[in-house]
């Protein structure tokens, strides 16, 4: 079994070196947004390591690339992740699970085998939402979840919506319902991915197993005050934008803190006028709000928005804006089970975790069964281009998913 790791961790890791210089930021990260240049380069790189092995390749309309190797059962099975990225983020994370189902198919073609299920080695587009402020757009798409007034509604910061952005790119928006698939003849989905925390490393596991998918709830939050001159309006008049903002985002570190496991973050912050002597008029920000359980972040996100309303009532202006609800998502609890005793039979250590990041694997697994593969993740750190997981962990992931498909009833 060595040699067969070695030989994949090479694969894999000559599969990184390729994908990473395909980046809108050479030096500084992967920076692969969705309906760009790079996104095109990207998907023409997979559909070629595809072909080459003898997947019979499409790209669907909403920019996934899929690879299929029939099976013994026509049910199907799709393994996969997503292309695209953060800006200035790492080359393992999405990109992994794609490289690590091509080395599924590539393990029972170069064996002469042929997989029980038919497999779907799937490069996913826009899961990071990190253009647009959408995200899970093929995930979604599988599924039926889009419109077309959807995609003119979000927009990236030069004002292009998905909308405007498909047509440039070649592609025709109306044709996304085209990407839904069929719900019968699916045996489920399967992600592997880097974990993006520390709790495997510090605890020295090679394989983590996905139980649950955090809930995500993502809002901009505008308040709008007065703009006076800093120097001559006294604090006890002035509508200062960014104190009462203060306010709300203080409330939110205190609410998160009161529900075990919930995280709370404030990543994005516009001020305007934005000027040294100048009490600001408005400010709007964001806040990404996460926990495994639904009832606890339901009622976190109720608190923020009687702080929002109290501003209100202080003679503020202001606006709670929904940009992403995702509920959380169980992964198959028989699949979890028999992931285990894959891994154990290989030899691999292994523990169950939830995932506090959003995956394909959450959208899908609303209504496919689903599983999902941790490696650890060196340092805990993503979304940067630091970014790293060893490639002989992923290929114990690729092994464990196999056993896990030959086994599966």
């Amino acid at each position: 079994m060595e040699k067969e790791l070695d030989f994949i961790a090479e694969r894999i890791e000559k599969y990184i070196e390729d994908t990473k210089k395909i980046t809108a930021t050479p030096g500084k990260g992967v920076t692969r947004l969705p309906f760009t240049l790079e996104s095109k380069r990207c998907v023409h790189y997979l559909e070629k390591q595809m072909s080459q092995m003898g997947l019979d390749v499409i790209e669907d309309a909403s920019g996934a690339v899929i690879g299929i190797l029939k099976g013994k059962s026509p049910e199907r099975i799709m393994i996969g992740s997503h292309y695209d990225s953060v800006e200035h983020g790492g080359a393992y994370d999405g990109m992994a699970g794609i490289l690590c189902g091509i080395e599924i198919a590539a393990y029972y073609i170069r064996h002469g085998l042929e997989p029980p299920y038919t497999l779907e080695i799937a490069g996913l587009n826009d899961e990071e939402g990190d253009r647009f402020g959408g995200g899970y757009l093929s995930s979604k798409a599988f599924l039926g979840k889009w419109t077309t007034n959807d995609l003119k509604d979000y927009v990236d910061k030069n004002g292009i919506s998905y909308y405007d952005a498909m047509i440039l790119y070649g592609y025709s928006p109306e044709h996304l319902i085209r990407a839904e698939r069929p719900r019968k003849g699916w045996k489920g989905y399967l992600e592997i991915h880097v974990e993006q925390g520390p709790i495997m490393e510090d605890q020295g596991t090679e394989i983590g197993i996905v139980e649950t998918i955090v809930a995500i709830e993502r809002y901009y939050i505008t308040i709008i005050g007065k703009a006076d001159h800093a120097g001559t309006q006294p604090m006890d008049t002035r509508s200062d934008a960014v104190m009462a903002a203060v306010d709300v985002i203080t409330k939110l570190r205190q609410y998160v803190l009161e529900y075990k496991g919930m995280v709370g973050t404030v990543g994005e912050i516009h001020v305007y006028p934005n000027q040294i002597n100048i009490v600001p008029e408005k400010i709007t920000f964001s806040i990404d709000v996460r926990s495994a359980d639904q009832a606890w972040l339901d009622a976190c996100i109720h608190k923020i928005s009687e702080e929002v309303k109290k501003k209100e009532s202080e003679g503020f202006s202001c606006e709670l804006k929904q940009t992403m609800s995702n509920s959380v998502t169980k992964m198959k609890p028989e699949w979890v089970k028999q992931l285990e005793k894959s891994a154990k039979k290989l030899g691999f250590s292994n523990m169950r975790l939830n995932s506090g990041a959003g995956h394909d694997a959450a959208i899908i697994g609303k209504e496919i069964d689903t599983a999902m593969l941790f490696v650890p993740s060196i340092g805990g750190r993503s979304h940067i281009p630091e970014e790293y997981s060893n490639e002989k962990d992923l290929a114990k992931a690729v092994l464990t998913a196999i056993h896990f498909i030959d086994h599966l009833q």
